[in-house]
């Protein structure tokens, strides 16, 4: 099952702002656009969270997720920046118990320019139980 959503992914690696406290010591937070985008995300995860651990119960860890990207523009991109908030906000939202090794396995189909409809498309694959 192929699950989607809609919208264009952002790295939340190139969205960070650095402040420097009274104390001199150094701090890196994400930018406000960056937490509306990760709030947007996760809402659209928990849509489909049901579904999602439904189709994960027949699949052995790690997961084998493949993720097919539609961009708005030819831009240059890193794949795994790209997912990287889109991994942390599924362990958010309960999709994955983790997004490291022993529970995920990403696997990238070559992205698409979808200027109209810009969106992550997802499935699990792999050792079915």
């Amino acid at each position: 099952m192929i699950f989607t959503i809609p919208g264009q992914l952002y790295s939340s690696k190139n969205s960070r702002q650095v402040f420097r406290a009274a104390n001199g010591r150094t701090y890196v937070v994400k930018s406000q656009a960056a937490k509306v985008d990760e709030v947007e995300l996760l809402n659209k995860l928990l849509g489909i969270k049901q579904k999602f651990r439904t189709v994960s119960k027949h699949f052995a860890k790690p997961y084998h997720i493949r993720f097919k990207i539609y961009r708005q523009t030819a831009g240059r991109f890193d794949y795994v920046n790209i997912i990287q908030n889109l991994c942390d906000c599924m362990v958010k939202a309960g999709l994955l118990d983790d997004d490291d090794a022993n529970n995920l396995l990403p696997v990238f189909d070559e992205y698409e320019v979808d200027r109209e409809k810009p969106r992550v498309e997802f499935e699990i694959m792999g050792k079915s139980l």
